[in-house]
């Protein structure tokens, strides 16, 4: 679960890099936390607890419910399993 989550946020900062935002550290999660979960296939309780995992293990700080910051994109690429 926490591979898939992590793969999402990966592909979601790969695609802002390529719309021009290269560098940026911060971006607007396209998607609520209910649509990430069928996106990817799992449950809304699973996503919630694996994103509130990243950020108590601090690969991922939200600012607001959708706006992602001071994202460690190598952690969360490790995590991937890139």
């Amino acid at each position: 679960a926490q591979e898939r989550v992590a793969s999402f946020f990966v592909h979601v900062a790969l695609k802002m890099e390529n719309l021009g935002c290269r560098g940026q550290t911060s971006f607007d999660l396209p998607l609520s936390r209910a649509e990430i979960a069928d996106y990817i296939g799992l449950t809304l309780e699973t996503v919630s607890r694996q994103i509130t995992k990243l950020k108590k293990d601090c690969v991922i700080e939200f600012e607001g419910s959708k706006r992602l910051v001071n994202v460690d994109f190598d952690d969360l690429k490790r995590r991937a399993g890139f």
